[in-house]
């Protein structure tokens, strides 16, 4: 595909293979380092997030939806777990762009 279209027109793409590849490992280690944790700040294993480079996907929707409270305090341990890794980065989280199984 590089030789067809050239790099430039699929650097995107790669960041948002990349992407999506990190994401399965950053959820890996945030769930792993959970389990080890206190029972309160446990992040329930159907949390399956990606995280994307916003630079480098379209825009998604940004409207407002308040997360049920159960919810709410896995997202929030969720977020505690990343920051701990990726410090100084910090999530912002699109939930109406969720699914639910």
């Amino acid at each position: 595909l590089k030789l067809r279209f050239g790099d430039a027109s699929l650097h995107n793409c790669e960041v948002m293979l990349k992407d999506l590849s990190d994401s399965k490992r950053l959820d890996s280690y945030v769930h792993s380092e959970s389990d080890k944790g206190a029972q309160s700040a446990r992040v329930a294993r159907w949390l399956d997030t990606k995280i994307l480079s916003a630079a480098f996907w379209p825009p998604l929707p940004q409207d407002a939806m308040t997360l049920h409270p159960s919810v709410h305090g896995h997202v929030e341990a969720y977020a505690k777990y990343y920051n701990l890794l990726k410090k100084p980065r910090a999530l912002r989280w699109k939930p109406t762009c969720g699914v639910v199984r």
